[in-house]
């Protein structure tokens, strides 16, 4: 798989494109940045549709994945706290 940056607003958002997937048709995963009373609030946004012949994963991602953003935002945060 591969990435291409397709929008970038410096402390705002970015969204990024998957390509050359298998699995997906398109996928975008948009990153928006917003400062929060408490510091800042980020908030992940995945769109995408998958061909058809993995149709048959979409319960599975969309139980296991949540799990996997989760995990990602909380290295995120230490990362970001420990700078």
């Amino acid at each position: 798989m591969s990435y291409r940056i397709t929008e970038f607003v410096p402390n705002h958002h970015a969204k990024i494109l998957l390509t050359h997937s298998d699995i997906f048709k398109e996928a975008y995963w948009t990153t928006i940045v917003n400062a929060a009373q408490e510091g800042v609030k980020v908030t992940l946004q995945v769109d995408l549709s998958l061909r058809p012949m993995y149709l048959f994963m979409m319960p599975v991602l969309l139980v296991t994945n949540k799990g996997a953003f989760f995990r990602d935002l909380q290295y995120l945060k230490r990362a970001m706290e420990n700078d």
